[in-house]
């Protein structure tokens, strides 16, 4: 009675689950037309075995089109540097140049000016031409100083302008080439993919396609089934309340037979469904649960449609 005690665990208050091996299904983005077929149903596969092979007779050109659209943007890229420089550097030429004749003006006319006072003081004679020779020369200092701070003032706002244009369309330049690279990227990915392999050890289940036929986008070709689970998806009755987190070590355990694993919850479902007929504990009514996916490792010996139980780990 004590063993009993200890090992017996109410079987309605655990969620309840079935062993379903992971599914590989092969399917491709864009139509293909099938090439070869290394495997047939129900035939055991390794992993890195060779599957299908497919081909894609609009992917070569689909490869120029965007090995040209990103060569075009890299030169357009390349282009607008060379263009902001360039006319950083003919700017800087030109306001240099406009700046040196202002000093150039604002010195001659401060000679004038220095040149008229030393005369005016030599002579010892203050006249009126003399007061408006001095007042004509300090309005046209004046002037030239004027210009100088205007042509200052300018050549920043022009700078500062010149940048932030250059800076927006050297985003909207980059950025258009890194989506066109990842475009690229993913196209060439997508030739290696037209060579399919076994991801791990597993069983072929269906084989859906026959040589040469044209296959539509995202039609599964074969599936095949996982020989190894790592993953189950439980249930929790919603009569019941349990207190679970992803996160959680939990205990997995056969219906028939003394064998259990330890597992993780790794995620919740976010709604309630039905429960699969092989765990429904009533036929004549369904129940209805949420979803618990629960990872196991892949050396586990359960098999595959086997019924389980799970259970938080502070229950045992």
């Amino acid at each position: 009675m004590a063993i009993i005690s200890i090992f017996y665990k109410d079987s309605n208050e655990a969620m309840v689950a079935v062993v379903e091996p992971q599914v590989t299904a092969i399917s491709y983005r864009k139509a293909v037309i099938v090439e070869k077929i290394h495997v047939i149903p129900g035939q055991e596969v390794l992993k890195g075995q060779l599957i299908i092979e497919v081909t894609r007779p609009d992917l070569h050109l689909d490869l120029e089109k965007l090995s040209t659209k990103v060569s075009r943007l890299e030169i357009e890229l390349e282009t607008l540097n060379s263009q902001y420089f360039q006319g950083k550097k003919l700017a800087k030429i030109e306001y240099e140049n406009e700046h040196y004749q202002l000093i150039s003006e604002i010195e001659q006319e401060q000679m004038r000016i220095e040149q008229n006072k030393r005369l005016v003081a030599g002579l010892n004679v203050l006249t009126e031409q003399n007061l408006q020779n001095d007042s004509i020369g300090e309005m046209q200092l004046q002037v030239l100083e004027n210009k100088l701070i205007n042509l200052e003032a300018r050549n920043l706002q022009d700078q500062e302008r010149e940048n932030i244009q250059y800076q927006m369309n050297l985003a909207i330049q980059k950025k258009q080439l890194v989506l066109a690279s990842k475009e690229l990227a993913a196209t060439q990915n997508e030739t290696d993919e037209l060579v399919r392999y076994a991801l791990g050890l597993g069983t072929v289940g269906a084989v859906n396609v026959r040589l040469g036929e044209l296959i539509p986008p995202y039609k599964t070709m074969i599936t095949i089934y996982a020989s190894q689970p790592s993953m189950i998806r439980a249930f929790m009755n919603e009569e019941i309340s349990y207190e679970v987190q992803v996160g959680n070590q939990v205990w997995v355990e056969s219906e028939n037979r003394l064998y259990k694993v330890s597992g993780k919850v790794v995620e919740i479902g976010s709604r309630i469904t039905s429960f699969p007929n092989k765990i429904n504990s009533n036929p004549l009514q369904t129940s209805y649960g949420q979803e618990v996916y629960v990872k196991i490792s892949k050396n586990s010996r359960f098999l595959n449609g086997e019924k389980v139980f799970v259970y938080p780990m502070d229950s045992q």
